[in-house]
């Protein structure tokens, strides 16, 4: 499997936000990577987060646990992107 970057995962998050969470792909294109996504930031919720990383687990084919469903993983699009190219990372065995 071909390894996928971080900015490849940004970019299917962006489109996450702005499809799934219907956010609009201009308010998507604008966040900074280092907004944070929950409360005073992008402003999600928890059913939200839940819908967010449901796609995540749809579009790269891992499962992000419990002990990963933090307010640390949400702190900005950086931080998620960063832990789920981790997760894929050692999914592959890379």
């Amino acid at each position: 499997m071909a390894a996928v970057s971080v900015q490849q995962i940004e970019h299917a998050v962006r489109e996450m936000l702005a499809n799934d969470l219907r956010l609009g792909a201009e308010t998507a294109t604008r966040l900074s990577a280092d907004t944070p996504l929950l409360g005073e930031g992008l402003g999600l919720d928890s059913i939200d987060a839940l819908n967010l990383v449901t796609a995540i687990e749809q579009r790269f084919g891992i499962e992000i646990g419990d002990d990963d469903l933090t307010v640390e993983l949400f702190k900005s699009l950086n931080t998620l992107t960063g832990r789920v190219a981790q997760m894929i990372s050692e999914r592959s065995g890379d």
